[in-house]
């Protein structure tokens, strides 16, 4: 929980040099953890929170942190990590696309449209509840 406040948006500020050391200061300390899955887990948990709320103060830290921990643990260590952050960059892109078609074509769907895509084996799994979805919602999802 310190570090996810100061990753995510209307969290504690630090400047840029200072977030950096602590970024450093998380990872040293990282390296003396017997249980380095646990807080990878926590770590993930938290950034999936971020990302799909948008609320990640900032990429470039995220990334840093993943860069730093693949530095000290592994690329094998940190692959869920960087394959969450280039989900959500792929989705970005598929957005931006989304956007370009309904554009350039008769089948807008009327409002606004986010979905993300995410590769499954990246995120942390949750409980699944069954939903129906309204039909302008089924027919927006049908034209993605």
């Amino acid at each position: 929980e310190y570090l996810d406040s100061y990753l995510k948006k209307g969290g504690k500020q630090l400047e840029e040099a200072r977030l950096g050391e602590l970024l450093d200061s998380v990872v040293f300390l990282f390296s003396y953890l017997t249980d380095k899955d646990l807080f990878v887990e926590f770590y993930r948990k938290a950034l999936a929170k971020r990302l799909l709320a948008g609320r990640s103060a900032s990429e470039d830290w995220e990334k840093s942190l993943v860069g730093r921990l693949k530095l000290r643990c592994g690329a094998q260590f940190t692959r869920k990590l960087e394959g969450m952050l280039n989900d959500m960059r792929l989705a970005s892109e598929l957005a931006v696309d989304f956007r370009r078609f309904q554009d350039s074509s008769s089948n807008s769907v009327g409002f606004d449209f986010d979905v993300r895509v995410l590769t499954t084996t990246h995120w942390p799994s949750y409980k699944e509840d069954p939903i129906r979805l309204h039909p302008s919602l089924a027919r927006a999802l049908g034209i993605f």
